[in-house]
Formats: C-alpha cells, structure tokens, sequence
C-alpha cells in the first residue's frame, strides 16, 4: 500500500510503501533469513515494483531514501528521470562506501 502524507504548506510531499502482515497490522520487515547485517549489500525485488508505482507519481523532484542499500531505486529514479535530486542514504558502513 503506497500513502502520501503531505505537509499543510504543501511544499513537502512523503510517499511511504507498507505491506500487511496478514494479521490487519503493518510490516516493514524484509521477511527472508538474511542476516541484517548483509540487507543492503543486494538489490531486493521490491525496488522494481516501487519504481514502477513511483514512475505512475510523477515528478517526484527532491528524493531521500532512507536504508538506500546498494542505491539501485534512487539511482534508477535519477537515470529516468523521474525524480531531479536523489539523496541516498544508509547506516551500515559498506553502504555508505558503496553509495559514494
């Protein structure tokens, strides 16, 4: 489920992308026995299926992806021009390096 939150000014747009856990909650976990550790060191399906609902959005302009990974959805969104400046972020370490 895509849901947009924006500021009362309008000036800053928030789409943020949940699943359901099947029990009426809302999940953010990844689901797989990967240890956390190594989560960003790959590029998970969901990237192209975000990228595909974010391409149905628009001009996005101004992009932070928070937990960027590898970087794959915020560098995807640049070479298609879909979003003008993408700000990629991450915690781990090798990430970060990657990301540079």
């Amino acid at each position: 489920e895509l849901t947009e939150f924006v500021s009362p000014s309008g000036a800053l747009r928030l789409l943020a992308l949940a699943a359901d856990d099947g029990g009426g909650g809302t999940s953010f976990t990844h689901g797989s026995k990967t240890p956390l550790k190594v989560l960003g060191c790959r590029i998970w399906p969901v990237s192209g299926f975000l990228l595909g609902v974010l391409a149905r959005q628009g001009g996005l302009g101004s992009v932070l992806e928070l937990g960027a990974g590898t970087g794959a959805l915020g560098l995807s969104l640049v070479a298609q021009g879909m979003a003008q400046k993408v700000s990629l972020t991450d915690h781990d370490d090798l990430c970060v390096r990657l990301l540079r």
